[in-house]
């Protein structure tokens, strides 16, 4: 949708697109259709039937260390990327290291795997294979495109403005908040707080959603919480200098009555949807494949796809 060059946009294609969005809300059917979701798909079904996938603005994930969030914001990325452009910004890991991951997650192989040379699944390097291919096609296609250069507020705004220009980004993903630096032109000082680094840093942000309309999609470090405990909103890092511009918000837990170190092999993960201006608040079921570093969508999950330890 196109507006007249001064901002304004013809009422006509609003209340077309307002008339599609409402359809996909009260129809859940369509919703489970990716080309009914209202917003990006994650490729958890589950997931998106609840959010109607994301939409432009910013969204946060958070989770306890033991589930790795940067793993489900990564298997997130190549699953959007079958059908969508996805640009993701890595501050604590390198692009080679990411690409590698990846490719061990679709072929469901471990790193326990490769040093000792167990292929225990016959169709491993079928499936390694297979996952070069669809990431060198993501490749050419300009679908999924990573960057770990580390920028600032601004560095992030050039990067998506010129890629947007080439081709419309569909989706940004961060990993993440408190790595971000604000802006060179803010102001500096070692007196300042931490929130009025952290609301630079936000306001960077809502600029960028602004420019590209298109989700953001931003990893959060937790504050320190008991195990056990179960994690909320107020749990987030910055929280205060997010609460009323996130949405949704996934927080990634395991099941109160569950114990992370008998369920090695395949960890089940509720993702809590909080703030969801979209639908409603609501739970969703995952399996942590954690020797995969793969997340999957409970019902997907056999036997034969837990690692045999």
């Amino acid at each position: 949708m196109q507006d007249n060059g001064n901002g304004r946009l013809k009422l006509s294609e609003l209340v077309h697109k307002a008339i599609y969005q409402l359809e996909a809300f009260f129809d859940e059917e369509r919703r489970r259709e990716k080309n009914y979701l209202v917003g990006v798909p994650t490729g958890f079904t589950d997931l998106d039937i609840l959010t109607g996938g994301l939409t432009p603005g910013i969204a946060l994930i958070g989770a306890r260390p033991e589930l790795n969030m940067s793993d489900f914001a990564l298997g997130l990325a190549f699953n959007t990327s079958e059908t969508h452009r996805v640009l993701y910004f890595t501050y604590n890991s390198n692009a080679e290291s990411l690409v590698r991951k990846l490719i061990l997650m679709q072929g469901h192989l471990g790193y326990r795997d490769l040093r000792e040379g167990d292929f225990h699944s016959e169709t491993s390097s079928v499936n390694i294979v297979n996952a070069c291919g669809s990431l060198i096609k993501r490749d050419k296609e300009q679908r999924l495109i990573f960057d770990d250069s580390k920028p600032d507020t601004d560095e992030i705004y050039r990067i998506c403005d010129e890629l947007n220009k080439e081709k419309k980004l569909d989706l940004v993903i961060i990993d993440n908040f408190q790595d971000i630096l604000p802006t060179k032109g803010a102001e500096s000082g070692e007196n300042r707080s931490g929130y009025s680094l952290a609301t630079d840093v936000r306001q960077g942000l809502d600029y960028l959603v602004a420019q590209i309309s298109a989700p953001v999609l931003v990893l959060s470090e937790l504050k320190k919480t008991k195990r056990g405990e179960r994690i909320n909103t107020s749990h987030l890092r910055d929280w205060a200098v997010l609460e009323y511009k996130a949405s949704p918000i996934l927080l990634l837990e395991q099941p109160i009555d569950e114990n992370e170190d008998e369920n090695d092999g395949a960890i089940p993960v509720n993702v809590r949807v909080e703030n969801n201006r979209n639908g409603p608040n609501g739970i969703v079921s995952l399996t942590y494949l954690k020797s995969y570093c793969k997340y999957e969508s409970a019902a997907k999950v056999s036997d034969e796809d837990v690692p045999r330890y």
